[in-house]
């Protein structure tokens, strides 16, 4: 970059920190650096090689700073009276970095390391400043070449001398004690106090408390607090990704994946840093990156995927397979060398400490997608098989019989067992032992396609063994996985099953509870294919009403049996009952009965699917309190063979009830729980939706860069044919980056959003258009892009006039306003000048938005609380219309407005805004503000009195927790506005 004088430079250097880091801002530091040598300029060139140093440090190899400080060092010791006060303490800093650039380069004899340390000792002690600073440097270069005994008392000569403007901040002091305390295998409730002392105070650089969050998350999961470390890894992750600085702190991000059970996270984050991580490092960076590399590598081999594609060096994927030999070959290299360096084999022990790590004590979920063991998985619990006998058999049988009153999983457990011992015996079961052990295996089996052909198979048996009851209730279940079958089809052969059950019933060749449960099971089934029916607007209602009918009336003829198997059918008809009837009072009242047979029952299965379908309703009624209680007695006992959609569901009603409770962090526990359960079963709907309320949770407590990492993961999941979802997620997305100000990627996910919904004009609802387009128009904005955003702005505007929501059409309208006169965001220098016919449009389109404000706040018809927004958007639109107007007469006049009749139009404004603002007695803070600038106004045109009795006035209308809002204007009356 070519720079023509000192004054460009300088520009420079005062805006440099705008500039983000990278190799882009060090090339022009240096091309400044260049130019300011030439010209000679002592001071400038200071401040060149501060800023590159600084650049150097901010990037992902600081061992480059080293000629660069050499340099200033040198013009220190030649002029030091170039130096001023930043350019000292920026010089006497310096020392610290160039000592870690020297010890973390291999190539750099240790000599001159320990130099380096002896030179920053004597420059503080020259300078005046505490030594604090600098015994806590030599802990750090101990700690490298593990010296533990020379760490101990470099700390206890720093806690000699109080910290000053050289010390690290509070918090990275607790780091470092935090991390000499772990590498010491001290225990890890010895380890927080520190890392919360980081946390809690308020004095802090720009790595912190990235680098506090990383060493916490550790710290709390050895301390067995997962809600903790999970926190610790958001927040901190959230706060480091992108940093060229702290890739270290992002290489221990990885390494809690990794080791916290989140492998498939842990390649997302090096898939992000790949090309930061691959660049050119630091060399004790890229030895912590190869030990992770190689600790992520051996992990997902232990799972079974080996051919696991992972982002690596030359820009290319690699196998976890082909990539571990290659990382243990870097990271050997790399401590080989630093250990040839320091004189002993510290770094390479360190380093295969990393690399064979195993798993923390406890799981961390974090709730994103995760590979799961494979069938090749060395990740196994190897166990020796039992020996049985023939007597083992005969007690299996009998213990599995003697359960014939109990259900799910009691029963089919002891059935299973029977099947094992018999095949590890070689013995052959017949008739109904076979059918039993068969039908018992059938409840792991979920999808039709698995189920049906099993069932037909084990009706056959019970046939064969004359249990005509048995294979009835599987006709019946068979029947329910029916699908290739007719609605019309299956309802004839469940008439025809009925019957059967009647006349085996008359004979006595079926028990009560066979019979009985025929025909709850056959209701269960006729009333959903009922509903696949095609039947007039009369016929539908009448046939499930009588359904319900013969529902209730079974259910009393089921009360009459003090049993559990009477207990667990009355379950199924009750909740028959309950979905078909419309009254939700009465649904409750159904399905509360149900829930205490369920607890009667002792049949964990009926009491998970009858609390979620009670916790439901409640949700439906805007319950959350009973929906959270019946949904945590179902998640407390969850059966073995539970349909893994009904836990989904309870999770999901809890994160729901709770988010609705305002008690997040229940919420998201919830959520984990979910996505658990729907990734391990391979269901994505659940993984997806708990993954998606997960971040919402996040957002809603502000916690935005957290919540980006959910919406983010949740869109490669959701199919393209879900539209609606996929709007949903980028319009959150567009949202939460415009919070967080990165305007390129709010815009795309904006623009995203809003393609869609062109593309599919049934789900343009108006509410989310408008507001798409409105979070489009504001990036635009934010990034510039003023012709676009003229163009935007009027589209939102009038999407929200027909949604109704007046307030933000009167937001989006102002901003039309300004746009045309002066785009927020640019300097001074770099804004038009707008033309006389830009401010009239301006101007007459802040009269026009005031008049249909004012027409909205006077609607009687209107609910009271929107007349009151529309009354305070009506004042924010005075104030800025007087804003406005005072620049268009300051053009007009060539000056400011000065006397009483310029000033008359600015006042009448600012008065008018004034009355919006207090007819809502929440507002004072915003009447105090209009009337300080019509005081002002006032002032300026000399008419004191006027001013006076307005502040007096003003005054007199606040009270209480308001008074304070006056205080300016009680200065200006006690003490003068001059003063």
């Amino acid at each position: 970059m070519i720079f023509n004088s000192d004054d460009e430079i300088w520009n420079l250097i005062w805006t440099v920190d705008e500039h983000p880091d990278g190799e882009d801002k060090i090339a022009v530091l240096g091309d400044a650096l260049e130019s300011a040598e030439r010209s000679h300029n002592d001071e400038l060139i200071n401040y060149c090689l501060v800023d590159l140093m600084v650049a150097y440090v901010c990037s992902p190899d600081a061992t480059r700073l080293v000629d660069t400080f050499r340099r200033l060092q040198q013009r220190w010791t030649e002029q030091p009276s170039s130096f001023d006060s930043y350019l000292t303490h920026r010089y006497l800093w310096g020392h610290k970095w160039v000592l870690n650039a020297l010890r973390d380069n291999p190539d750099v004899p240790w000599p001159e390391v320990e130099e380096a340390w002896h030179d920053l000792k004597e420059a503080y002690k020259a300078n005046g400043h505490s030594l604090n600073a600098v015994y806590l440097e030599e802990a750090k270069i101990a700690h490298h070449i593990g010296d533990g005994d020379r760490v101990n008392a470099a700390l206890e000569q720093a806690d000699l001398h109080e910290p000053d403007e050289l010390s690290d901040c509070h918090a990275c002091r607790m780091k470092q004690l935090a991390d000499l305390l772990w590498d010491s295998d001290a225990p890890a409730d010895t380890i927080t106090p520190h890392l919360r002392s980081a946390l809690e105070g308020s004095d802090a650089c720009s790595s912190q408390p990235q680098g506090a969050l990383a060493a916490a998350m550790f710290a709390h999961a050895l301390t067995e607090e997962p809600d903790q470390a999970r926190n610790a890894h958001l927040e901190g992750y959230a706060l480091t990704r992108g940093r060229g600085d702290l890739l270290d702190y992002v290489i221990e991000h990885l390494q809690f994946c990794v080791v916290s059970g989140n492998e498939s996270r842990a390649v997302d984050i090096l898939t992000e840093h790949a090309r930061l991580l691959f660049g050119p490092l630091n060399p004790a960076v890229e030895l912590s990156l190869y030990n992770v590399l190689s600790l992520l590598c051996r992990r997902l081999i232990e799972l079974g995927h080996k051919e696991y594609r992972i982002p690596g060096p030359y820009e290319k994927s690699w196998s976890a397979l082909d990539l571990l030999p290659f990382a243990d070959e870097r990271r050997y290299e790399l401590s080989h060398r630093f250990d040839r360096r320091n004189g002993n084999a510290h770094r390479t022990v360190a380093s295969d400490d990393v690399a064979n790590f195993g798993r923390l004590p406890i799981a961390v979920p974090l709730g994103f997608k995760n590979v799961r063991p494979t069938s090749d998985s060395a990740v196994k619990t190897e166990t020796s098989p039992p020996e049985y006998s023939e007597d083992d058999l005969d007690e299996a049988i009998l213990e599995a019989q003697q359960r014939t009153d109990q259900f799910l999983p009691r029963q089919t457990v002891a059935w299973e067992k029977v099947g094992e011992i018999s095949h590890r015996l070689g013995v052959e079961l017949h008739g109904s032992l076979e059918a039993q052990v068969a039908y018992a295996k059938t409840h792991t089996l979920y999808e039709p396609h698995e189920t049906l052909p099993e069932l037909e198979r084990i009706f056959e048996l019970f046939t064969e063994a004359d249990l005509p009851g048995r294979a009835l209730a599987l006709q019946v279940e068979i029947l329910s996985e029916s699908f290739h079958q007719s609605p019309h089809q299956v309802l004839e052969a469940l008439e025809l099953v009925r019957k059967r059950a009647e006349e085996l019933y008359s004979d006595g060749r079926i028990d009560e509870r066979d019979y009985y449960s025929v025909r709850a099971t056959t209701l269960r089934v006729e009333a959903g294919r009922i509903h696949q029916l095609v039947m007039s607007e009369e016929e539908e209602p009448a046939r499930l009403l009588a359904l319900y009918d013969r529902a209730t009336e079974l259910d009393s003829i089921l009360e009459t049996f003090a049993h559990r198997w009477a207990y667990f059918r009355r379950c199924d008809v009750l909740d028959l009952a309950a979905g078909l009837t419309e009254d939700h009072d009465r649904r409750v009242e159904i399905l509360r009965k149900a829930y205490d047979l369920a607890l009667l029952s002792e049949n964990p299965g009926v009491l998970n699917r009858i609390c979620m379908n009670l916790s439901t309703t409640y949700m439906g009624l805007e319950q959350p309190v009973n929906a959270v209680a019946i949904a945590e007695k179902g998640v407390e006992e969850i059966g073995p063979y539970i349909h893994p959609g009904i836990v989904i569901t309870l999770y999901n009603v809890l994160a729901e009830a709770h988010g609705w409770l305002d008690d997040e962090d229940e919420c998201q526990r919830a959520c984990l729980k979910m996505a658990e359960w729907g990734d391990e079963h391979d269901i994505p709907s659940g993984g997806l939706v708990a993954r998606h309320m997960m971040a919402l949770s996040l957002r809603r407590q502000g916690r935005h860069r957290e919540a980006i990492d959910y919406f983010e993961a949740v869109l490669p999941e959701v199919d393209e044919e879900d539209v609606g979802h996929l709007i949903n997620l980028n319009a959150h997305l567009a949202e939460i980056y415009e919070e967080i100000g990165q305007a390129e990627s709010g815009l795309y996910h904006a623009n995203r959003a809003l393609a869609i919904m062109e593309e599919n004009p049934e789900l343009q609802v108006e509410t989310l258009w408008a507001n798409s387009l409105w979070t489009a128009a504001q990036l635009l904005q934010s990034a510039q892009r003023y012709d676009e955003a003229l163009e935007m702005f009027p589209r939102a505007a009038q999407a929200f006039e027909r949604d109704g929501a007046f307030q933000l059409w009167a937001r989006a309208s102002r901003s039309v306003a300004w746009l045309l006169v002066e785009p927020p965001g640019l300097p001074i220098e770099a804004m038009p000048t707008a033309s006389e016919d830009e401010f009239t449009k301006a101007l007459s389109t802040m009269a026009y938005i005031a008049e249909r404000l004012l027409e909205e706040a006077r609607d009687e018809s209107a609910a009271e609380a929107y007349r009151i927004q529309c009354r305070v958007e009506l004042g924010h639109t005075y104030r800025q219309h007087a804003q406005l107007l005072y620049r268009s007469l300051t053009k007009q006049l060539g000056r400011t407005p000065a006397d009483r009749e310029e000033i008359a139009p600015l006042l009448e404004l600012e008065l008018k805004a004034r009355d919006a603002y207090l007819e809502d007695p929440a507002f004072p803070t915003q009447a105090v503000e209009a009337v300080e600038n019509a005081m002002i106004l006032l002032y300026s045109a000399g008419s004191t009195s006027e001013a006076d009795n307005l502040g007096k006035q003003m005054l007199s209308r606040l009270s209480g927790e308001h008074a304070a809002a006056g205080s300016a204007i009680e200065e200006w009356l006690t003490q003068g506005f001059d003063s």
